[in-house]
């Protein structure tokens, strides 16, 4: 697609990446460069969004925030930036995503929506295996199923699961062994724990509808398949996220580091904020001056020291070798169920004691942009997200500042405010 020069008065560089972590077109990177070339200095936000459907959704993200970005620099709000020149490189890579009303177990679906599966599939179809993902189509397609096609159900949803992407962060190994898993895992054992039926059994009769479904083990397959496939795309969107990061946007900053003038900040929503994470941790000859994650849709203990008393973070490293030489502004709320949702669901299947599973700052299976950094030193809790010219005191040079969002973030994709443009100009000020 053709993308504008300029957003909201910002010069504007798209720099696309596909699938395998490869850059689509050099030309972009070049074009950033020889620009970066014939400039003074300049403060070069590199943003990243997360689970998208294609480019144009990516692009109208970005259009709603920069004209929030301008006008709170139009209100003078961060008056430090003033007089100075603000570019911005936005990443465009592929992932999918799923409909944030359908993410949360046992959701019902709209009465509406003519097919409750048909976003679930569509999210699914980026990275699994065709003949599974069509078989499984096909199955659920049909008007009444025998119980041995419901079981041949679950098992290609099984079959589907078992191949997330490995990762060292924590949720996906247990989705991937859990779905290997044969034994302690029955089909009938799986299906109760995706959808959330074996707690509510546990909890009594008097928990609610779900506890009436546990009789039957296939009376709510739609809404095990729909959680599945959401699952399958969460952790593979994640690890692709991590990937694109690590393998293109790192070296690419590195070069563009080269331009003494360029002064580099990272943002990133979602899975997008995996993204940058995932490229600064990597190390390289250069040193953003800020890292805002919007949402970020990976652990709460990414940054931690001993979270569980012998194991670190996954992008600890960022804070150990001070990869950031400013502010980590993290924005996070309750409000944000589609990363407070993955993580229970990796703690139900390992069998993790319903009571812990809430997804909160205590679940061990927590989720960044629902509740902040946890167990990080560096980390600064208990600041509110602002407006205006409230201000800010951010902690030290690399250090973490956990925003408490509820105020101004709706739900997961609720970032296109004033807000936040404040509060990502302000640490790159």
């Amino acid at each position: 697609m053709a993308f504008p020069g300029n957003l909201s008065n910002f010069p504007f560089f798209p720099l696309q990446f596909n699938k395998d972590a490869q850059a689509v077109d050099a030309s972009e990177e070049q074009a950033l460069s020889n620009w970066l070339q014939g400039q003074g200095p300049v403060e070069l936000l590199v943003l990243s969004h997360g689970w998208n459907n294609d480019e144009q959704d990516a692009l109208d993200l970005y259009s709603r925030m920069f004209a929030k970005f301008r006008s709170v620099l139009d209100k003078n709000h961060v008056p430090a930036l003033q007089g100075r020149t603000i570019a911005v490189a936005g990443v465009f890579w592929p992932s999918k995503k799923f409909a944030e009303e359908a993410n949360i177990p046992g959701g019902a679906a709209s009465a509406e929506v003519v097919d409750p599966l048909a976003g679930a599939f569509a999210g699914a179809e980026a990275a699994a295996d065709p003949a599974v993902l069509g078989r499984l189509q096909e199955l659920m397609a049909q008007d009444s199923l025998s119980l041995p096609e419901r079981d041949e159900v679950v098992g290609l949803l099984r079959q589907l699961l078992a191949t997330v992407p490995p990762s060292a962060e924590e949720g996906s190994a247990n989705v991937q062994a859990a779905a290997a898993d044969g034994g302690t895992f029955s089909n009938e054992v799986f299906l109760q724990q995706l959808t959330g039926e074996a707690d509510a059994a546990a909890a009594g009769p008097d928990s609610g509808g779900a506890a009436g479904l546990f009789s039957n083990p296939f009376g709510d397959l739609t809404n095990a398949v729909r959680t599945g496939l959401n699952l399958f795309t969460f952790y593979t969107m994640r690890e692709r996220a991590g990937q694109v990061g690590l393998n293109a946007l790192n070296p690419l900053l590195a070069r563009l580091a080269a331009h003494a003038n360029a002064r580099i900040h990272l943002a990133g929503h979602s899975f997008g904020a995996r993204l940058v994470t995932a490229a600064s941790a990597a190390g390289g000859q250069f040193h953003p001056k800020s890292m805002t994650l919007l949402q970020a849709a990976f652990s709460h203990y990414g940054f931690s020291t001993l979270y569980d008393g012998h194991s670190n973070g996954a992008f600890q490293q960022v804070l150990l070798n001070q990869r950031i030489e400013g502010p980590i502004l993290i924005t996070h709320t309750p409000n944000d169920q589609a990363v407070g949702w993955a993580y229970p669901i990796a703690a139900r299947l390992k069998s993790i004691i319903a009571s812990s599973i809430d997804g909160g700052p205590n679940d061990p299976y927590g989720g960044m942009g629902r509740n902040g950094a946890q167990k990080t030193p560096q980390a600064v809790s208990k600041t509110l997200l602002a407006s205006g010219t409230a201000g800010y005191t951010f902690p030290a040079a690399g250090g973490v500042l956990n925003l408490e969002s509820t105020a101004f973030v709706n739900g997961h994709s609720g970032i296109d405010n004033e807000a936040v443009a404040y509060a990502i100009l302000s640490a790159m000020a």
